[in-house]
């Protein structure tokens, strides 16, 4: 995880980049850790529209890549390694 402009980014194992933000979890306090977070998707039905492409195009073999950008409010985090992998 890293601090962005005005929010904190986390970089996917998948190559997916996501915004976070909360006002819950102290996110400052795990830059630079590996992390697994939950919370709400932002513009969730055109996140889920998004995935369903990704998975038709698939199936009709376009490769699938996952360079999924999107925004989170995080309710909860778990720190998974105090550094990055």
């Amino acid at each position: 995880m890293a601090k962005g402009d005005k929010e904190f980014v986390l970089n996917g194992k998948d190559g997916s980049t996501w915004n976070l933000k909360s006002d819950q979890v102290a996110l400052a306090e795990h830059m630079g850790h590996t992390v697994t977070v939950k919370g709400v998707v932002s513009n969730v039905t055109m996140h889920n529209m998004k995935e369903e492409a990704k998975d038709a195009a698939a199936s009709a073999g376009v490769k699938k890549e996952n360079s999924e950008h999107g925004d989170m409010q995080v309710a909860s985090l778990k720190m998974v390694s105090g550094s990055c992998k």
